[in-house]
């Protein structure tokens, strides 16, 4: 009673299952970019320019950091799984635990006052680093 698949009917049979994937990673896209834009909206509106005195910084889980708990359970799983790049750093008179960019994360230069735009616990931007004074200092040893 099954009827014999040939070459024809395979391959419409992958032509139409490739097609429900792309448009499924279309629509997906769409949602992920609304999503992205709308956080990209709140982080703009929360940034502060303040001066900080980084003093180290590590990729950590995020339930290792001393973030509270009431921010650790509204960061989505996948996150809570990988390690994020972390820096402790001195604002003010407070040392907090911050997350950052990989990008940021490699610019950053531990024991040093930078100037960085700061939405909330995340850094969205370094403003002011000196990375020559360390080379200097280096050299000269």
């Amino acid at each position: 009673m099954v009827k014999d698949l040939n070459y024809n009917d395979v391959l419409f049979l992958i032509v139409i299952i490739i097609g429900v994937v792309l448009a499924f990673l279309y629509f997906l896209n769409k949602w992920a970019q609304k999503k992205y834009s709308a956080q990209e909206i709140a982080i703009e509106k929360n940034k502060i320019i303040t001066s900080v005195f980084i003093i180290n910084k590590k990729k950590l889980k995020i339930q290792e950091t001393n973030f509270p708990k009431e921010i650790i359970k509204k960061i989505p799983f996948v996150y809570k799984i990988f390690k994020m790049p972390t820096v402790q750093a001195k604002v003010g008179n407070k040392i907090m635990n911050l997350i950052c960019d990989s990008q940021i994360y490699k610019e950053i230069i531990p024991k040093k006052n930078i100037k960085i735009e700061l939405a909330g616990a995340y850094i969205t931007k370094i403003l002011k680093n000196n990375p020559k004074i360390k080379a200097n200092k280096s050299t000269k040893k």
